[in-house]
């Protein structure tokens, strides 16, 4: 495929174009680390913790840098510029920054299911200066800031532009979903009938996040800020609920409390929202 084909695909299909480049650079990144890093050199990632974030904060940024490639060969650098630039618009009602929030309200709710329904955790999060800086920081540079320039950034823009907000939101959450599939297969810790028990849960909780994701983006359009900071606390109240110590006994159900809390959570806030659909309406179009 010459240079003027390949550009003509980006341009005919920017969305497949994203989606396949993301998934590509991510697995290619995951799978080459596994064989050299912890294969060849034979390195032990937990005496070294920096080898896997070094990779995590790189395949994060994955998405985003299709985003930039796409965009660039389709809208030019000014708006490669302007897609990050989003990253950084921090002026906004503090209502969004709030409802921005509900995921780790969604974590703790899942967290006192599980406990009530008679669940034990089997570990807990070892309350020591790496596991500060991984929850703080690592997370901050990986997800958040990495993924979100393309998924909400640039995908969630092209999906609304085919489809309903709810259809939208349920086709993105499927995108990123699948887009773990090489985390979910090397690093999950499950295998057989759980691994697909496990990747179903996940799946469910990543689209009915993704949901409440789409429910803020309209009314803050011009600002990731807010969908940076959901992922964040996501990510973060996951890590304090599903820490490396945390038996696999225990991450099942718990993660099954987890998607259910969201789903009950996305079903709620689109009840409302549907109250609502002019306004709606109004700030997608």
């Amino acid at each position: 495929m010459t240079t003027a084909e390949k550009k003509s695909f980006l341009v005919r299909h920017p969305l497949l174009s994203f989606y396949l480049m993301s998934c590509a650079f991510f697995w290619t990144l995951l799978i080459l680390f596994g064989a050299i890093v912890v294969g060849a050199l034979q390195v032990d990632v937990n005496a070294q913790p920096w080898t896997v974030w070094i990779v995590t904060i790189l395949g994060s940024w994955m998405p985003s840098l299709s985003a930039a490639i796409v965009v660039r060969a389709t809208q030019g650098s000014e708006a490669v510029a302007g897609l990050f630039a989003k990253l950084v618009r921090f002026e906004l009602p503090a209502r969004w920054y709030l409802a921005s929030l509900i995921p780790l309200a969604v974590v703790a709710l899942a967290v006192l299911g599980y406990r009530l329904s008679g669940g034990v955790p089997e570990g807990s999060m070892p309350l020591t200066f790496t596991a500060w800086f991984h929850l703080l920081v690592i997370n901050l540079l990986t997800g958040p800031t990495g993924e979100e320039p393309g998924w909400r950034g640039f995908a969630l823009p092209k999906l609304l532009e085919r489809y309903s907000p709810l259809k939208a939101g349920l086709v993105l959450g499927l995108m990123w979903s699948f887009w773990h599939l090489v985390v979910w297969l090397v690093s999950s810790g499950f295998t057989g009938a759980t691994l697909l028990v496990y990747i179903l849960e996940f799946t469910v909780s990543i689209v009915a996040l993704n949901l409440l994701m789409v429910w803020i983006y309209p009314h803050v359009p011009d600002s990731l800020a807010p969908m940076v900071v959901a992922h964040f606390v996501f990510n973060f109240g996951a890590e304090l609920v599903f820490p490396g110590a945390l038996g696999l006994g225990a991450r099942l159900p718990l993660f099954g409390w987890l998607a259910g809390a969201f789903v009950l959570v996305a079903v709620i806030v689109w009840r409302l929202q549907s109250r609502q659909p002019a306004a709606y309406a109004a700030q997608t179009s």
